[in-house]
């Protein structure tokens, strides 16, 4: 029996508040956002639902989205599509990142998805995918105004934008996630400190091509807006057992990378991390040190707001335009009716 078919269809606004669901599929797992617009340029999260379809190990290396991952996705794509239809939202945004972006059978699989479960299913490149991680990290600072940088590690790759408060100017995306990296160098089990500084050189060497409106200045402040940037900062008050208050210092992070070298990643799990996260935070703590002292930052933010909450945002406003375009046309084509 073929899976039954969600309407996509828009309804109502309810109550005169947008919903929205956005759902990522990310190289590590699959993520449904269901917000809703409190305020022009702000929102509350209603419903957030994770499902762990690591369709970017493979991908990452080889170019092409393997059956395993093809079968997986499309089955995980099931359970999400059967979420949104029994939250009916007004908006759904789908968008895919760094796997699909490699994936040379992408398309097939977003028609196939399209056709199975009448979900539309773009394909962000690099820098759209870093101007709405910037859009939803400064949407949490409110009223600041400083220049700022954000980091999107993510598991195929990592975006850097930069910003004067919630203008983003520029931006630059590399295929040093901790997926490439982890496949790269063959890391099963431990991180050993060799391993270690050969990431910290990979990282060097890529982040040489950025533009310098990238690297030409010290932000005032450097924001970590990713899963994995919140799972180091998990892990780190864990092993710390203190408050980190929201930040991570250059010198806790350089701490816990010699902490987390020649570890077993159960040992992270034990701290709370969910099992794939805990394979490839040691990574991701060697690759944020590395970006930190590049950039020549003291210390980050971490932020719980990011690529979904950007999309959310800047698909409101969108709407909120054409909403107020059409109100406009609306008057002035009755103006004119009442001049006839």
């Amino acid at each position: 029996m073929s899976p039954s078919r969600p309407t996509f269809d828009t309804a109502d606004c309810h109550n005169g508040y947008m919903r929205i669901c956005v759902l990522d599929l990310g190289g590590m797992s699959f993520h449904l956002m269901h917000a809703m617009e409190i305020a022009p340029g702000d929102l509350t999260i209603l419903d957030d639902v994770r499902l762990p379809t690591a369709i970017g190990q493979e991908t990452m290396q080889t170019g092409v989205l393997a059956p395993n991952a093809y079968r997986a996705g499309l089955r995980d794509l099931e359970v999400l599509c059967q979420e949104i239809r029994s939250l009916a939202p007004d908006r759904i945004v789908a968008v895919a990142t760094s796997a699909l972006r490699s994936a040379s059978n992408s398309h097939a699989f977003i028609a196939e998805v399209q056709d199975r479960f009448g979900l539309s299913i773009e394909i962000l490149s690099g820098e759209e995918e870093a101007m709405h991680c910037y859009r939803g990290a400064v949407s949490e600072l409110r009223a600041w105004s400083g220049s700022l940088a954000v980091v999107d590690l993510g598991g195929g790759s990592c975006e850097i934008a930069v910003g004067e408060g919630r203008h983003y100017q520029s931006s630059y995306s590399a295929d040093i996630g901790v997926l490439p990296i982890k496949e790269a160098f063959d890391i099963r089990n431990k991180l050993s400190s060799d391993t270690a500084d050969a990431i910290s050189q990979m990282v060097r060497l890529s982040l040489s091509s950025a533009p310098q409106s990238v690297l030409e200045s010290v932000p005032d402040k450097l924001v970590f807006a990713s899963g994995n940037g919140r799972a180091v900062y998990k892990l780190a008050a864990s092993l710390f057992e203190t408050d980190l208050s929201g930040q991570l210092t250059l010198s806790t992070l350089r701490k816990l990378q010699t902490l987390v070298i020649g570890r077993h990643p159960s040992e992270f799990v034990a701290h709370g991390l969910a099992p794939r996260r805990a394979e490839v935070v040691a990574i991701a703590v060697v690759v944020l040190v590395t970006i930190m002292t590049v950039l020549g930052c003291r210390r980050a933010d971490i932020s719980r707001r990011g690529l979904r909450e950007g999309i959310a945002l800047d698909e409101l406003a969108s709407n909120r335009k054409s909403r107020t375009r059409h109100l406009h046309n609306t008057r002035t084509r009755l103006a004119l009716q009442a001049k006839l």
